[in-house]
């Protein structure tokens, strides 16, 4: 059994990566080497780490390999780009990063990060650990529960039960049922064509779930809403397609993991390795504590968060033209 006081952040690394890339100009070294990415990233890092002194961390990348869903549906995120090259050039240096900050990295072959993450979340959950989970990503509502928030740190948005309840009038496990209804066209998941959250989110309140609405279709109009009758015959007419979006976007929590959230224990950031990397892209300190600290067997978590207190990450060069 976990201590009460334990605390376990779980943070969706690719999520971070892409939202850093598109939101950060397109920062470089003096060698041309693209880093908007990776300040993005390390920049995040710093602040989690001195703001909420972590007990337990790890970040989560997807794997590259076929998962469960690209079986179920063969076109699953098939709209979307390959990624930029200036964006790939900096992954082995966002790893880094993480090796550095001695922060368990995790990517399962063959299980998308949100599965890993969710297992993750909710065993710790039982075990009563506070968990954060790291993301902007709003499929993770899902999980929400009275041990499991979610922290937006781009946008410093913290979402927990309350919200959900008060955005969608449901608990967080009816998400799936609205987000079935919805699709998602980020993933290429097919929906019901025309209904958007506000109109899935009123009829799953009203039907209780997606079951309760497949056979309530002939009292659609009962709940008021504008265009009932024509949404009863889109309902009935793409209702495999709702089906099989359920499975798609429902978050697995029980996938095999050699993993424990106990096993994820933060000691401390590697101060060498650190300041290595970060010399080496050229992102600058204000003050470097890495300088003043070697990486040691006895480097301890107070010591790491007195080191983090002193780092104020600022920007490397001007953007390109």
């Amino acid at each position: 059994m976990a201590d009460e006081r334990h605390n376990l952040y779980l943070v969706d690394g690719s999520w971070i990566i892409f939202r850093a890339f598109h939101v950060l100009p397109p920062l470089t070294n003096s060698r041309g080497l693209p880093t908007g990415a990776t300040y993005g990233f390390v920049r995040m890092l710093v602040k989690l780490l001195k703001d909420t002194r972590p007990t337990h961390i790890a970040v989560v990348f997807d794997s590259p390999k076929k998962t469960f869903r690209d079986d179920l549906f063969e076109s699953y995120k098939a709209n979307r780009e390959a990624a930029p090259s200036d964006l790939l050039a900096q992954i082995p240096y966002i790893h880094r990063s993480v090796e550095a900050f001695r922060i368990k990295s995790i990517m399962t072959d063959g299980v998308e990060a949100d599965d890993v993450i969710g297992t993750l979340a909710v065993h710790a959950a039982r075990e009563r650990f506070n968990t954060v989970i790291v993301t902007g990503d709003k499929d993770f509502m899902q999980l929400a529960g009275p041990n499991i928030t979610l922290w937006d740190t781009m946008r410093d948005r913290r979402v927990g039960v309350r919200e959900v309840r008060e955005r969608f009038g449901v608990e967080p496990r009816a998400l799936v049922d609205i987000m079935a209804l919805m699709g998602d066209t980020i993933d290429n998941v097919k929906g019901v064509p025309g209904i958007g959250e506000k109109t899935a989110s009123a009829l799953i309140q009203h039907f209780g779930g997606l079951e309760g609405l497949f056979a309530g279709l002939d009292r659609l109009e009962e709940t008021k809403i504008r265009g009932a009758k024509k949404f009863a015959g889109l309902i009935a007419e793409h209702r495999a397609d709702v089906e099989l979006a359920r499975k798609l976007v429902r978050i697995e929590t029980d996938v095999p993991l050699e993993l424990r959230p106990e096993d994820l224990a933060w000691p401390g950031l590697d101060t060498k390795a650190a300041a290595e990397l970060l010399r080496e892209l050229e992102l600058r300190a204000r003050r470097s504590a890495f300088k003043r600290a070697s990486c040691r067997a006895s480097w301890t978590r107070s010591k790491a968060r007195r080191a983090l207190r002193s780092i104020s990450m600022r920007a490397p060069m001007a953007p390109r033209c």
